[in-house]
């Protein structure tokens, strides 16, 4: 299958109407304020998890980019990411990664945060995409993007 010139970002939009994606595939990607905002923060976020907390909080604590209140939901969800990183054993914690996509016909695409451990001879995992823009975001066992990350990771 072709891939289509279309972001994960847009298979919310996609599974809603397939026929955008064809309407859409000559207009180029113009990026936001909110959308880098967002890719900061995303950054900030796996910089925890790459280097550690106490010296992830000094870079946090030193960045002049990020405002207060985006600090302060930087923390948070790397609080949440602890939470959700599955029990079991052989752990594995990736931040930023590009997943292959083009079997659904997408570009490939890069999620956020994925963590996998075993338990019972069985692997148990857990992927977000942090939602850090503007506007509405679907619920995310409805979000058609994490849904493409995961069918991705799991194709692996």
């Amino acid at each position: 299958m072709t891939a289509l010139s279309i972001r994960a970002s847009s298979l919310p939009r996609l599974r809603l109407c397939r026929a955008s994606a064809f309407r859409s595939k000559d207009v180029p990607y113009s990026d936001s304020p909110a959308a880098q905002r967002g890719r900061d923060m995303a950054d900030a976020v796996a910089n925890f998890f790459r280097i550690g907390r106490d010296q992830a909080m000094k870079q946090l604590e030193a960045d002049p980019t990020l405002k207060a209140e985006d600090k302060k939901i930087v923390e948070d969800c790397y609080n949440l990411g602890l939470t959700l990183i599955p029990e079991g054993t052989d752990r594995l914690i990736e931040v930023e990664r590009e997943v292959k996509l083009g079997f659904l016909g997408v570009k490939d695409g890069r999620f956020d945060w994925y963590g996998q451990a075993t338990q019972l001879d069985t692997i148990r995992a857990a992927l977000t995409d942090w939602k850090m823009g503007v506007g509405f975001v679907e619920d995310p066992e409805e979000n058609a993007q994490v849904w493409g990350y995961a069918a991705g990771k799991m194709k692996e």
